[in-house]
């Protein structure tokens, strides 16, 4: 069955730690970007500390706000927001506000849904997808940081989550397009060009989603649908080498785990899931193993960025 990578899985990681992998977390002034809510309508930002605590919220409406991402100078946080939806359209735009999130404002305007915002790693670029006007398509989109000098840069199929590799130099991003016709990871320049599909089964059989690059951009971490649910995977940057990072658990194996982030220094990797019987907060080595659960909390937490401290 095809699932489309809609506001799950932009809307369905992170501890920092030292040297050693499976230790502890290092610098506790690391902070984790999520969203929390217990419907769509109810969902807002908030950021806490590496070891779950210190939860503070950054936005206060009563329609969704998520998918946040901070500028690489931390000063800033881009986000989507449905508080613009007109008659309850459910529609999403790109919005930023200050780290502490003051001085709100919307940086794009359609009559299509945005979301999925990306700062670009020199800060002066927006990557972001809207849904097209033919239904079941999508286009990545970037914009400069103010909004100006919006384009395209895929204009035809459907389209999803764009993600910048580390040097700027290329942007990762889900298609469903022929011959998988699954979600599947593609690259292309950061101005669009060279389009080619980074891996096809061998990093998933089945739809992939949450496709993210390490802090070094050597290996891509991501969620790829199963027969038990889905499970969190790492493949290197070439498409090859996937790793498993999931552990079975429940009855016959069964797994939920999605929307991978990095920590800092590329060591784990933060992830939500349903195991617990509710959606929240885990970690994990980017090895594999045993995962750590950060929250707990009957409304579902989906985490969106995590960086140090400026």
């Amino acid at each position: 069955m095809m699932r489309t990578p809609a506001l799950l899985i932009g809307c369905v990681s992170l501890l920092a730690c030292g040297d050693d992998p499976s230790g502890p977390p290092g610098d506790p002034r690391e902070l984790i970007l999520f969203s929390k809510g217990a419907d769509v309508a109810g969902t807002e930002i908030f950021v806490m500390l590496p070891d779950g605590t210190g939860a503070e919220r950054l936005t206060t409406n009563d329609v969704f706000d998520g998918q946040a991402h901070w500028s690489p100078d931390r000063r800033r946080i881009a986000f989507a927001s449905m508080r613009d939806s007109a008659n309850g359209d459910g529609r999403l735009e790109i919005h930023v506000m200050n780290a502490d999130g003051s001085e709100q404002r919307k940086l794009t305007d359609g009559t299509e849904s945005a979301q999925g915002p990306r700062w670009s790693p020199d800060g002066s670029r927006i990557a972001f997808t809207r849904a097209g006007a033919v239904v079941g398509q999508s286009h990545i989109y970037v914009m400069n940081a103010d909004g100006s000098n919006l384009r395209t840069l895929t204009p035809t199929g459907n389209n999803f989550l764009a993600d910048w590799s580390p040097d700027g130099r290329r942007i990762l991003f889900l298609s469903n397009r022929p011959p998988r016709n699954l979600w599947t990871m593609y690259l292309m320049n950061a101005d669009g060009t060279g389009e080619q599909m980074l891996s096809g089964d061998a990093a998933c059989l089945w739809n992939l989603g949450g496709a993210r690059w390490s802090p070094d951009g050597s290996r891509i971490a991501y969620g790829c649908d199963e027969p038990g649910g889905q499970a969190l995977y790492t493949i290197t940057a070439n498409g090859t080498g996937a790793v498993r990072l999931s552990e079975p658990v429940g009855p016959g194996d069964f797994t939920s785990d999605g929307i991978p982030v990095w920590s800092p220094d590329g060591h784990r990797v933060a992830f939500v899931s349903g195991r617990g019987g509710q959606y929240d907060l885990y970690v994990v080595s980017a090895t594999g193993g045993a995962a750590t659960r950060l929250t707990e909390d009957s409304a579902m937490e989906l985490p969106s960025d995590w960086r140090r401290p400026r």
